[in-house]
């Protein structure tokens, strides 16, 4: 039925589009907040918050994944971090040809002093309702996919791209995925953003896997 505020109010889609830009704006605001006094850019801190509970290093090209950019940024940012010690870098063991790139003592002493950015998001999504955040979690998911067919960031290590990974095919609504690796089903809030164990499938293995899991009705919210 049609209201008056759907003459009178901006479309829907422009009005969520304007909302992440006001969250894009505050998180960018408080990482620059946290790395800038350090002379670091809020990409630089968050390489160092991700190589900080990774012993062995990463290789550049799975951290470019891990934060959704380019490789050439990827290499621009880790040049500072290496020239002043907070990072290093050595061969990769398992391929003599790649590097990976490890934190420092020195890395982790001035991690310590910055706030990790996603404390202020974490705390955010942490008062909105389970299912709220569940359903919150797959819409993500549904732009993250727009902006990989798009071009706009690189294909990270998702559950949805794995070869283990089987949508819808349980029906139990809570947990209609199952996991190949682990034999086990498992619904949209377990679904990992950078899973460790991921192997990617085949390029239409994986297209086919989104447009199921895609196609599928997200959880309802209780009214």
């Amino acid at each position: 039925m049609e209201t008056p505020f759907d003459k009178i109010n901006d479309p829907i889609g422009l009005r969520v589009a304007a909302g992440l830009s006001r969250l894009a704006l505050a998180l960018k605001t408080n990482a620059q907040q946290g790395a800038a006094p350090h002379g670091l850019s809020p990409t630089q801190s968050q390489i160092l918050a991700l190589l900080r509970n990774q012993a062995e290093g990463m290789r550049p090209s799975l951290l470019a994944q891990s934060l959704a950019i380019k490789a050439p940024a990827m290499t621009e940012a880790l040049q500072p971090l290496l020239a002043r010690g907070l990072a290093v870098q050595s061969p990769d063991p398992q391929d003599g040809r790649a590097k990976r790139i490890a934190i420092t003592d020195a890395g982790f002493a001035l991690l310590a002093t910055i706030a990790d950015w996603p404390d202020a998001l974490l705390q955010t999504v942490a008062e909105l309702p389970p299912q709220e955040q569940a359903i919150f979690y797959r819409v993500i998911l549904k732009m993250i996919r727009q902006m990989q067919v798009s071009g706009m960031i690189t294909p990270g290590r998702l559950c949805i791209t794995c070869t283990h990974f089987r949508p819808n095919a349980h029906a139990d609504a809570e947990t209609p995925h199952h996991c190949a690796l682990v034999n086990a089903p498992f619904g949209d809030r377990h679904l990992r953003l950078d899973c460790p164990e991921q192997q990617p499938a085949a390029p239409d293995a994986a297209e086919a896997a989104w447009l199921t899991f895609l196609n599928a009705p997200p959880p309802s919210l209780p009214i």
